[in-house]
């Protein structure tokens, strides 16, 4: 019999499914832009897989603020794909911790400088400067999982002075940028000073994870 945490076991499955579900991000209609998982479909899977009040950091919890968050990711920046490179598996007392480092690959648009940067909105210099630019950093996910299988914590770690070091190559306009950005912590965007408004509604649905092939695209 497989263990749960084993890289054969089911909650490593999750992980990679989470991973293959919103590898372009969440599921915006874009012109010319085809997508086989529709934005129910992601719902539904994380229905499935997180616990109701997962804590995704800054005094925050719930799917309907990680729903936010991704939906965010895909809008504030032209999100590409994330791809899922390693992974490490932890066992302590009754949780399973998954580490996994992958590369997000997204592309820098206006609404990326009005939504995360807008303080630099004035310098158009730099604004030319970044728009249509493509990086593709490493990103660092955690997920913890419960005694029930379900994900009860949720962190991410993206180094983005990194990221726009390579379009941003004067250290002071970098600094200026990155130092008022509309990122909090745990790689959340946007204001954190309270809870964001419950806006995406989750019904209890059932989930067949062998519908999706990883590693198909």
């Amino acid at each position: 019999m497989l263990r749960r945490h084993s890289p054969e076991g089911s909650l490593f499955q999750v992980v990679k499914e989470y991973f293959h579900v919103f590898r372009t991000g969440w599921a915006v209609q874009e012109v010319g832009r085809k997508r086989r998982m529709g934005e129910q479909d992601q719902r539904q899977f994380l229905h499935s897989v997180m616990d109701p009040e997962v804590d995704v950091d800054n005094g925050l919890r719930g799917l309907d603020v990680m729903a936010e968050q991704i939906l965010m990711y895909s809008t504030f920046i032209r999100f590409i794909r994330t791809t899922l490179q390693s992974y490490d598996i932890m066992v302590a007392d009754n949780s399973v911790i998954i580490k996994t480092q992958a590369t997000l690959r997204f592309q820098v648009s206006r609404n990326t400088i009005e939504m995360i940067f807008p303080h630099i909105i004035g310098d158009e210099c730099l604004v030319s400067q970044l728009v249509g630019q493509e990086v593709e950093p490493p990103i660092g996910i955690t997920v913890y999982f419960n005694s029930e299988g379900k994900c009860c914590k949720y962190q991410v770690e993206l180094n983005f002075v990194e990221a726009f070091a390579t379009i941003v190559k004067d250290p002071k306009k970098l600094e200026i940028m990155l130092g008022r950005a509309l990122i909090a912590d745990n790689c959340m965007f946007g204001v954190i000073d309270e809870p964001i408004q419950k806006n995406v509604e989750f019904a209890p649905v059932s989930w067949n994870m062998s519908e999706i092939d990883l590693w198909k695209s």
